[in-house]
């Protein structure tokens, strides 16, 4: 005999279902290079301060960014949405970086040497820093790969993308931290 589904177990069970399908629906996000924007993020809350060591050997401290917008992106070499990328993110520094925009890759995961030969093979220009203890990541709530954080010339987060972003989403982006 089966036993029907308590009225009072339904939330429970939805809840359940929810959770359970939450990481199916990033992965299709990702695989299908939509992404999106994370709700509650105002252009109030000032974006918090670290210093990095870059790849390049130049440490990056945020604050010193500020007057500029900053575009910080969250990577690592073996996440294929973060590789497809990569070459959109350079295009669009290339276009704007004479404006003042500021990129800087975030690397969360890989050993510095794996990350520069990534770098290298996508032919990356822009500054990228190393988050070994991933500190930086959990300050801007980038639990997945790729997210990416826009930053207003007053300090202030204004927007975090969560999964892979086409040139056109980052230049719009750009384009709304140069107003």
């Amino acid at each position: 005999m089966s036993q029907a589904v308590r009225p009072t177990s339904r939330p429970l069970v939805a809840a359940v279902a929810l959770l359970a399908l939450a990481p199916l629906a990033y992965l299709l996000l990702s695989l299908t290079g939509l992404s999106i924007t994370v709700p509650g993020v105002e252009r109030t809350r000032p974006a918090p301060d670290f210093t990095a060591p870059g790849l390049n050997g130049a440490s990056v401290r945020l604050a010193d960014l500020r007057g500029r917008p900053v575009v910080l992106n969250f990577w690592a070499s073996w996440c294929p949405p973060c590789r497809a990328e990569m070459p959109e993110f350079e295009r669009v520094w290339q276009t704007y970086r004479d404006q003042g925009v500021i990129f800087v890759g975030v690397n969360t995961s890989d050993r510095g040497d794996k990350a520069q030969s990534f770098l290298l093979e996508s032919k990356v220009s822009y500054q990228n820093v190393v988050d070994a203890t991933n500190d930086i990541a959990v300050m801007f709530a980038a639990t997945s790969l790729p997210t990416t954080v826009f930053i207003d010339r007053e300090g202030r987060i204004v927007s975090r993308r969560v999964g892979a972003m086409s040139a056109q989403q980052v230049a719009t982006q750009v384009e709304d931290l140069l107003r």
